[in-house]
């Protein structure tokens, strides 16, 4: 299976490396796709949200952005363990480094787009970014809402600029939920929610030390980075992640495991 059960959440196993070979067959095989990377919010966002859910595991790929993920994968008997991270941040750099690609990015504001690609250009001389876009601030659509004509005008101008890769910043859960309505009106390959990617290259906002990377406290040094927004929300999401993963390896180990498989 290339789908790990987290919580309702149904994950790709696939490491970092090998996000980056099934992307660009994905960009190859003339189909449409969206790409989710996925996090304990976003889990939990799932759990209390079925709508939500169905979005991110309707996308060809929900990779796992953080290491917590990886853990309970492994530590569900019902789930199939997840072979490494691949985070936001680092599938645009390995995409970047592939220099057939062609790059759009969709979100954020204009400085730090402005930013973000002169550091990328700066960075990786080789890469093809064919064209940005910062949208303004706009609610989430209901399901059977049409575009707006200004929102159509961005269809265009994407499409006109033959991207490979439409590279989504606008945070979750309005990046998923966008990818989702938009995908069938777009003829790029692959679109990526990748969040706050935008702001780590641009150089807006720090992103953690490797080993804080590595050692799953990625979380902590965001949280620390940006307080206000950030402390209610992992406090609300984490421990709830933690007591749910934990009952539901308690069931198992008890015998209760077939209730859960294939959820």
């Amino acid at each position: 299976m290339d789908r790990s059960n987290i919580l309702g959440s149904k994950i790709s196993v696939w490491d970092l490396s090998e996000t980056a070979e099934k992307i660009e067959e994905l960009v190859r095989s003339g189909e449409k796709h969206y790409i989710c990377v996925s996090n304990v919010h976003t889990v939990m966002m799932g759990m209390d949200d079925p709508e939500f859910a169905k979005v991110t595991n309707g996308a060809t790929l929900a990779t796992a952005d953080g290491m917590p993920l990886v853990w309970a994968s492994k530590f569900l008997k019902s789930s199939t363990p997840i072979h490494g991270r691949a985070s936001g941040p680092d599938i645009l750099d390995l995409m970047l480094r592939k220099p057939s690609i062609r790059h759009f990015f969709y979100g954020s504001s204009p400085n730090v787009l402005e930013k973000m690609i002169t550091n990328i250009l700066k960075k990786y001389p080789t890469a093809q970014i064919v064209g940005s876009i910062s949208p303004p601030m706009r609610s989430l659509k209901k399901s059977n809402e049409a575009f707006s004509s200004d929102e159509q005008d961005d269809f265009k101008k994407i499409d006109h600029s033959n991207a490979d890769i439409v590279w989504v910043g606008l945070g979750a859960p309005k990046q998923e939920i966008w990818m989702n309505q938009a995908r069938p009106f777009l003829k790029t390959p692959v679109l990526i929610g990748v969040g706050a990617a935008f702001d780590f290259f641009a150089g807006t906002k720090p992103r953690a030390p490797l080993w804080m990377q590595k050692t799953g406290l990625e979380w902590l040094h965001r949280m620390l980075s940006e307080p206000k927004r950030l402390i209610p929300r992992y406090f609300k999401t984490n421990p709830v992640f933690m007591s749910a993963i934990f009952t539901r390896a308690i069931k198992e180990r008890l015998g209760f495991e077939e209730k859960f498989r294939g959820r």
